[in-house]
């Protein structure tokens, strides 16, 4: 923790220094290039057309130009005609990203001026905030929130392509919706901060400063007042960044939410050091390079309540920019080939093909790069077992760029801040990128979900989760698992966590915990102890299943996986449904159950395919235990490990 807080200390006495370094000699004042300046060069912005070497993106350029030719002549959308203002406003960033993008590529004056028309509606609106209800009176003022940065990093960007021949009437328009509602809201937080500045556990941080930085660098030739914005937004992304410090990279919000809150943070960093022409500060937190790995590692599996990454322009630019040619590789697999063509009818809410992804075109790894990956990594896998320090995530798969398995595990703490969760010691695992053990979902928050009752909402709860449950009870809140830590032997890969302290207090000093291992690349052993108590060893799905009395076959998609119980004393199957809190799709819950015993061990084989694999589980002299695991054509394997779970080697 010391390490953090100096990493932390150090890295805002660098932005002071390097805020001063490029200030002129009336001490205030940036010294910036010449529009275009932001996250996207000049030299894109004027050739963006000739950089488009994959068919994925030339069917995204394609895509765009069609949508792009709808928006042309539809009437801009107007207040209320989304059933909350986020529908609207977000549709309209779309519209204007879209719009922007087709000027970008063709020059051509219709998309222009149709980018200009469609945000000059916005001065038709009342109110543009997230927070806005219908009911809201026409004479209230709502502080800077996500709408208003996702808009200000739109239109500033706008700004900043547009500028270099923008007319006077252009430039009006920009700045009548800048004085209505995006400029006059972000200059109040310089006098009252809104909740969200300063915060490291807020992803709405990210989002606001990272807009408003955009916005600032983009006015700050012909809008002199954007000035006083950057200090603000240095000082509170420094605080922003703190998390990723504290957490070895990861997002204790989620895959989501990285991707939202970093790619505004991000991109605000990479604007400032194109616009300067001086490296920022911040690019020397060396876990910021490390959270590049976050999403790759838990996409589709990960914790929280949103799964939302995909591979951004942000992404592959970050990459380029911490010299992280992997990421960028890794990054690249999840890519489609070809963007499907425009539907014939659009609804008008519909989101647009943006050119987010175009922007990067020269830092997306080509086509002969990819097939060199694919063949590099069909000859040898490389298997990944990562832990984020401090967080307490771990990730398990058996390839770190095409991996057939994917496993995530969840230690650390059940402090509830933002979109976390009471779920330590449960796990998700994917089989071909097909979900086998899930947790109970829900769709979208409800009026509760951010209350001081949240955590009680059943999706949010330990009983919603693929988990451990001891005489009862899943873990408190306020706990943290006393170790998260890889474990090694061989061909043998695990994540080991001790959870003694997560359930009562005065269980501390008996071991309670897990163990995730994946054995020889090809399925994976659960291992749960908790001795003397009884043991509930719980699974979540939405595959479809078929069981047996210590068995349970599941096929999800294309996919299927094999799952065998077994327990050192007695053990039992139970089956029961999830409880979404609003009518939804039901998990099927399979609960391994034993009674309270002093050498209770469950271990539980998942086995891709449909063979059932055999267990005997054995206690040996020292107090560890044995693991036989038997299978096909006369496949033997006896795994060992100590009381406290860990490999005997």
């Amino acid at each position: 923790m010391m390490k953090s807080r100096c990493l932390v200390i150090g890295f805002l006495m660098l932005v002071s220094g390097s805020l001063a370094a490029v200030t002129d000699s009336a001490g205030t004042e940036l010294k910036l290039k010449e529009s275009p300046r932001l996250w996207v060069s000049q030299e894109t912005v004027h050739h963006l057309s000739d950089k488009l070497h994959t068919p994925y993106l030339q069917s995204q350029a394609r895509r765009i130009i069609e949508d792009a030719d709808w928006l042309v002549d539809i009437r801009p959308i107007a207040e209320g005609e989304g059933k909350a203002y986020q529908y609207g406003t977000r549709a309209i960033a779309s519209h204007l990203q879209c719009l922007t993008a087709a000027w970008v590529l063709t020059h051509e004056a219709k998309y222009r001026a149709a980018a200009i028309r469609h945000m000059g509606n916005l001065m038709t609106w009342t109110h543009i905030s997230c927070e806005a209800r219908p009911t809201t009176p026409a004479d209230t003022e709502l502080p800077f929130c996500l709408s208003y940065g996702e808009h200000a990093a739109d239109i500033g960007f706008m700004y900043d392509v547009f500028r270099p021949d923008i007319t006077p009437e252009e430039q009006q328009v920009f700045f009548d919706v800048l004085d209505r509602f995006y400029l006059k809201e972000a200059l109040k937080c310089l006098e009252q901060p809104p909740w969200w500045a300063n915060q490291s556990w807020s992803n709405w941080n990210g989002v606001c400063c990272g807009g408003m930085g955009i916005l600032a660098l983009a006015f700050y030739d012909d809008r002199p007042e954007v000035r006083n914005l950057i200090p603000f937004v240095e000082k509170s992304l420094g605080e922003y960044f703190k998390s990723y410090i504290e957490n070895g990279g990861g997002c204790h919000e989620g895959t989501g939410y990285w991707n939202y809150g970093m790619h505004y943070a991000m991109r605000y960093l990479l604007s400032w050091e194109n616009a300067t022409g001086l490296k920022h500060p911040a690019f020397e937190i060396q876990e910021l390079g490390m959270s590049l790995n976050f999403p790759l590692d838990f996409t589709g599996i990960t914790f929280g309540d949103n799964d939302g990454w995909g591979p951004t322009g942000m992404y592959f630019m970050l990459a380029k920019r911490l010299n992280n040619p992997d990421a960028a590789l890794r990054a690249a697999t999840y890519l489609p080939e070809q963007v499907a063509a425009a539907p014939q009818e659009r609804e008008r809410l519909s989101r647009m093909a943006t050119g987010d992804i175009l922007y990067a075109a020269d830092f997306i790894p080509s086509t002969k790069e990819m097939e060199e990956l694919r063949k590099t990594h069909m000859q040898k896998r490389e298997p990944v077992a990562r832990i984020y320090k401090g967080l307490g995530w771990a990730a398990l798969a058996d390839d770190s760029a095409f991996p057939t398995l994917r496993l995530s595990a969840r230690g650390g703490s059940s402090e509830i801040t933002g979109h976390g969760h009471l779920d330590l010691l449960s796990f998700i695992c994917m089989v071909n990128g097909e979900r086998m053990i899930d947790t109970q979902r829900d769709h979208g928050y409800i009026s509760t979900t951010f209350s001081g009752r949240g955590h009680e909402i059943y999706s949010r709860s330990a009983a919603s989760k693929s988990t451990l449950f001891v005489d009862g009870l899943g873990c408190r809140e306020n706990a943290v698992c006393e170790e998260t830590e890889v474990e090694r032997d061989d061909d043998l890969l695990g994540i080991r966590i001790d959870g003694s302290n997560i359930f009562l207090v005065r269980w501390k000093n008996d071991f309670i915990g897990r163990h995730f291992l994946m054995v020889e690349n090809r399925y994976w052993l659960v291992i749960d102890a908790a001795p003397g108590h009884i043991m509930e060893s719980r699974f979540h799905t939405y595959a479809e299943c078929t069981r047996g009395t210590d068995w349970l076959s599941l096929k999800s998609g294309k996919e299927q996986m094999m799952m065998t119980f077994a327990s050192l004393g007695e053990g039992e199957m139970q089956e029961s449904l999830g409880m979404p809190a609003s009518p939804q799709e039901q998990t099927r819950i399979f609960r391994w159950m034993s009674p309270g015993g002093q050498d209770n061990l469950h271990v539980t084989a998942l086995n891709p395919g449909n063979e059932k694999l055999g267990l005997e589980l054995s206690k040996a002299s020292d107090g560890g235990f044995a693991i036989k695991v038997s299978g096909a054509s006369g496949y033997q394997r006896t795994i060992r490990l100590t009381a406290e779970l860990k490999l005997k080697k």
